[in-house]
């Protein structure tokens, strides 16, 4: 039975099996920009399963993984807002889902004491290798992407401040570090954000 205000009140339940299997049953707890990764398995086998985040404060993404045993499959969440979600798993009449609590990140909450010159905003936390790309403006900023960053090697060190892109290419190469990166943004001296 349930407790409630006026006394217990029985509810019927029906049980039924479902083909899809999370492997969380539990809330999960995010502040922005922060990833939950999980997985799906269909006991019944394909197809895959329509996974959904329901409320649009997380950024969800399929990641291929040869590890995977069959017909189980990998997902990536990003939280990107502060507030509810429920992300479900579905094929035909079977469901899957669980909750998830998104609170505002200590980068969410420190950015919106900022101002930019253009719509984003850049930040970048050393301490846990996150950067966040933010679009509004002072007070106001939405976290639109998240990513993990490593920062400057040893004797190169990523140096801290507020900074401006100053330069942006498609590709650089040093010779005499024999590597070079595509898609850099150039924002103090030879410093650069850059893929791998």
């Amino acid at each position: 039975g349930v407790k409630t205000p006026s006394g217990t009140v029985e509810l019927p339940v029906t049980v039924k099996h479902s083909t899809l299997k999370l492997d969380t049953q539990e809330e999960i707890q995010l502040k922005t920009g922060e990833s939950y990764g999980f997985t799906v398995t269909v006991e019944s086998g394909p197809p895959k399963p329509l996974v959904q985040a329901q409320g649009g404060a997380v950024m969800l993404r399929s990641v291929e993984k040869a590890s995977l045993p069959p017909d189980t499959y990998y997902y990536e969440i990003t939280a990107m807002k502060a507030g509810t979600e429920r992300m479900t798993a579905t094929i035909g009449e079977d469901i899957a889902a669980f909750p998830i609590t998104i609170k505002r990140s200590a980068m969410e909450m420190r950015a919106q004491s900022y101002a930019s010159s253009t719509k984003y905003l850049v930040m970048t936390d050393i301490s846990t290798q996150k950067v966040g790309i933010f679009q509004g403006e002072k007070g106001s900023w939405q976290l639109e992407k998240a990513y993990s960053c490593s920062s400057g090697a040893k004797g190169t060190e990523t140096p801290l401040g507020e900074y401006r892109v100053t330069g942006r290419g498609s590709w650089f190469y040093n010779r005499s570090l024999h590597s070079g990166a595509k898609w850099y943004a150039q924002f103090w001296g030879n410093y650069l954000f850059h893929s791998l």
